[in-house]
């Protein structure tokens, strides 16, 4: 499945980033890597994004905030939300947005790719809007 599929990753935290990238690209995915929320709606090639995952908490617009302004754009783009505390309020704020998968960090590398997976397998590969 994952051959030509692109994960787009952001993470403010560049050690976190390399992590999460080095590890989808060892099992075959493309994988875009992204500092900020921002850099990532800049993103002129946003519509090839198969799915996201990104850290809840970033520096400026949040993971939550990243999910709404992509649904309002009109992308469905399967999105897997990291949260660096087990805080149950932010859990229902993701999913109450969308998110497909809540982990937690440090992440588990095997979880995320099982999230990855069944996160595809169950919604397929994002949806762009129709222009």
């Amino acid at each position: 499945m994952p051959q030509g599929l692109i994960i787009a990753c952001v993470d403010g935290d560049t050690t976190v980033l390399e992590a999460i990238q080095d590890f989808l690209e060892a099992s075959s995915f493309n994988a875009i890597g992204f500092s900020s929320a921002e850099e990532l709606l800049d993103w002129a090639d946003l519509a090839s994004a198969s799915c996201l995952t990104t850290d809840i908490r970033l520096g400026g617009i949040s993971g939550v905030q990243v999910l709404q302004r992509l649904t309002a754009l009109g992308f469905r783009i399967p999105i897997i939300l990291i949260l660096a505390f087990a805080d149950d309020h932010a859990r229902v704020q993701a999913l109450e947005a969308g998110a497909l998968a809540i982990l937690s960090k440090p992440v588990a590398m095997d979880s995320l790719l099982t999230s990855i997976r069944n996160v595809l397998d169950h919604e397929g590969p994002a949806s762009r809007p129709e222009r």
